[in-house]
């Protein structure tokens, strides 16, 4: 293969097997521990398609923004598109600890203003993910909160 065709060549293959991620930096005012009727909120900055990882006011460690009782909380989320109209959002977290602590509730809301919940109970550190199918499937807006919804 000659020289100037290599790194392009290169380039391509790995693009093909391994996309580029890209990254939605959804915006928060309220970070932190909530219940309801009051819940932690943050909105995505305009409309995307997956897949991208989402970070919260400019960090990609979401530690210190989504949070429940019992030093549960969320690392990471990413958004992934699976096949035909299916979509998924895997999240990096892990539930409240100790006894009788509950669950974690997440709301992730999509743009034909669908949601799909789901609930962190383990207090070990796990990738968790809801499935969903959508016309529209970029996340608009996640909700989090120590009670369900």
């Amino acid at each position: 293969m000659p020289k100037t065709l290599k790194k392009s060549r290169l380039n391509s293959i790995i693009h093909t097997i391994m996309p580029v991620i890209k990254e939605l930096d959804f915006t928060c005012s309220n970070c932190g521990e909530h219940s309801q009727p009051s819940r932690g909120t943050a909105s995505a900055p305009g409309e995307m398609s997956p897949p991208y990882d989402i970070k919260i006011n400019g960090s990609s460690d979401l530690s210190s923004c989504i949070q429940w009782n019992d030093s549960g909380k969320v690392y990471g989320i990413s958004v992934v598109h699976n096949i035909g109209p299916s979509y998924s959002v895997h999240v990096d977290g892990e539930g409240p600890h100790g006894w009788r602590s509950g669950s974690g509730y997440l709301r992730f809301i999509d743009y034909t203003g669908d949601h799909y919940d789901l609930s962190l109970f383990r207090s070990s550190r796990d990738t968790h993910s809801v499935e969903y199918m959508s016309a529209r499937p970029g996340i608009k807006t996640i909700l989090w909160s120590n009670e369900s919804f």
